[in-house]
């Protein structure tokens, strides 16, 4: 019982991006206008969840070579989307 996310390309072949596991058989899930999900388990006492993204933690200064290794990385990961 899981939510699978899935990802269409240009050519219109399905990939599988994510999976996380849930614990209980969801009936239906919806995208709100915010970004948040909705979802709606399917069980005799059922649920509605509301899912919305955390923030991620700020990183930690980092000076010298991990620093700069680390600014590197953050200009070179927009050319792998």
């Amino acid at each position: 019982m899981a939510i699978i996310r899935m990802v269409v390309d240009k050519k219109g072949v399905v990939k599988h991006a994510n999976r996380w596991q849930m614990g209980y058989r969801i009936r239906d899930v919806e995208v709100a206008p915010d970004g948040a999900l909705w979802m709606l388990e399917d069980s005799a006492s059922g649920g509605v969840y509301r899912l919305t993204p955390i923030e991620p933690p700020p990183l930690k200064k980092l000076g010298g070579f991990f620093g700069a290794l680390r600014d590197l990385w953050g200009k070179m990961s927009k050319w792998f989307v």
